[in-house]
């Protein structure tokens, strides 16, 4: 059944959340422990708070410092609705364009998303999403391409890169609140 070939990852709830990242971008928003609540804020507004319905909503710290969201209402404050959290690889891999610094450092949304990193690990975050963008890209011009066996040994590689880093982080790390006042 070839349904059954790419639904292999299908339970990596790891790999399916920078598939959502990837979909979902740029719907980004930080996120920093707080007291009571995490402080959450996005590019274009500012403060805003998950939707009081959300699962993500009255938690003093998520696990990772980012999550994607579907949507923005406004009422009487703006809400985040249909939130996940994104840890850093994922975002890296899956996100939008990369301005890689001579330092190391990796930026996107203008500088919003900012990441540190050795510039070994930065050659290999290019490179892989070089390599993605290649195997995508040939399905695009040769739908007939399979891209399972194309592409099995990057995909192994993806999930593993991602897995590790999930394994390392302990649920509620987020950071303290910084000032995100303009």
């Amino acid at each position: 059944n070839p349904l059954e070939s790419h639904a292999r990852f299908s339970s990596n709830q790891t790999l399916v959340k920078a598939v959502l990242a990837a979909g979902m971008f740029p719907n980004l928003a930080t996120v920093r422990a707080g007291k009571r609540a995490a402080k959450w804020h996005t590019l274009e507004d500012g403060k805003v708070k998950p939707h009081p319905s959300s699962v993500n909503s009255f938690v003093a710290s998520l696990p990772t410092r980012w999550v994607i969201y579907n949507q923005k209402v406004k009422s009487s404050d703006i809400f985040i609705r249909d939130s996940t959290c994104i840890a850093d690889y994922a975002l890296l891999l899956f996100g939008g364009a990369l301005t890689p610094k001579g330092d190391g450092s990796m930026s996107m949304l203008q500088g919003y998303a900012s990441f540190a990193a050795q510039s070994e690990v930065q050659a290999l975050i290019l490179g892989l999403r070089e390599q993605l963008s290649n195997i995508l890209q040939g399905k695009i011009e040769q739908p007939t391409t399979d891209i399972d066996r194309a592409g099995s040994k990057l995909v192994e590689a993806v999930v593993k890169l991602l897995a590790a880093q999930d394994s390392c982080m302990p649920p509620g790390r987020g950071e303290r609140d910084e000032d995100y006042s303009r």
